[in-house]
């Protein structure tokens, strides 16, 4: 059995998958999702490149995107699928399971030869109902969002341009325009990003300027 069928079998064997729904979650590949009003949250199952023929390491991916930062960002509306990696904010399960601490170490689980698969998927399933599941219940709306990324858990990679990007857009939806462009430029200011950045960065700003005109008008 290949690995991705050994995890997938696993997490529907032990009623995982079962509890995804149950909350309100469908699956696509090892991607979970529920929508509603415009927020999606995402839960991705992460194998690991490395592991003995006969074992399957993995993690948990979390993450929420909202439809509103998403137009400003992409131009478009949430697809129908969307990857943990393009959400805003998004949390490896170490660090939830952490209480979100800076030293946070990253959570592995290993399934297969001489593994105590009844325990692992005891920690499963109670890293993604009680840990997971509750954080992404708090996040539903540009406000609490704001406050997450900004009051309690500020995001890592901080100066990465797909960060500071959705800060400046947040910024933005939280009222404080002159604060989104300052970031704007400031990420443009940096010489080392590339072109597919900077072309971003000048529709996102398009964007803003045209939401802001419409509220005046």
């Amino acid at each position: 059995m290949r690995s991705e069928q050994q995890l997938r079998a696993f997490l529907d064997q032990s009623s995982i998958f079962s509890e995804l729904k149950s909350h309100g979650f469908s699956r696509s590949g090892q991607i979970w999702m529920r929508t509603h009003g415009g927020v999606a949250h995402v839960i991705e199952f992460q194998r690991s490149r490395f592991a003995d023929p006969d074992t399957v390491k993995f993690t948990i991916n979390a993450g929420v995107a909202l439809d509103d930062v998403w137009r400003v960002y992409s131009g478009n509306s949430l697809g129908s699928t969307i990857h943990e990696a393009d959400c805003f904010p998004r949390f490896r399960i170490g660090e939830a399971l952490s209480g979100f601490q800076k030293n946070a170490m990253d959570v592995w689980w290993t399934i297969g030869a001489n593994a105590n698969s009844a325990a692992v998927a005891a920690e499963v399933k109670s890293s993604v109902v009680e840990v997971c599941i509750p954080i992404m219940d708090r996040l539903e709306s540009v406000d609490a969002v704001f406050r997450f990324v900004l009051e309690e858990v500020p995001p890592k990679h901080l100066h990465a341009p797909f960060t500071r990007i959705n800060m400046a857009i947040l910024y933005h939806l939280h009222g404080d325009f002159q604060k989104a462009m300052a970031l704007l430029e400031e990420i443009e200011s940096n010489t080392r990003i590339g072109s597919e950045w900077r072309s971003r960065i000048c529709d996102i700003r398009s964007r803003i300027e045209k939401d802001c005109d419409s509220e005046i008008s």
